[in-house]
């Protein structure tokens, strides 16, 4: 599960960074989302410890 955790924090890293560069206000929101979810998910693993 650890391998999975790792892509998941890359992927939360990789949408950061194309936040900051975003200039559009809809699609900021959109890629927040998406990290919001990608944490979440990271949060849940740890609670059930797969």
């Amino acid at each position: 599960m650890n391998d999975i955790k790792l892509i998941l924090s890359e992927e939360i890293g990789r949408l950061i960074d194309e936040l900051y560069k975003c200039k559009n206000e809809t699609l900021k929101e959109k890629i927040l989302k998406e990290i919001l979810q990608l944490n979440d998910a990271i949060m849940l693993s740890n609670d059930y410890d797969f």
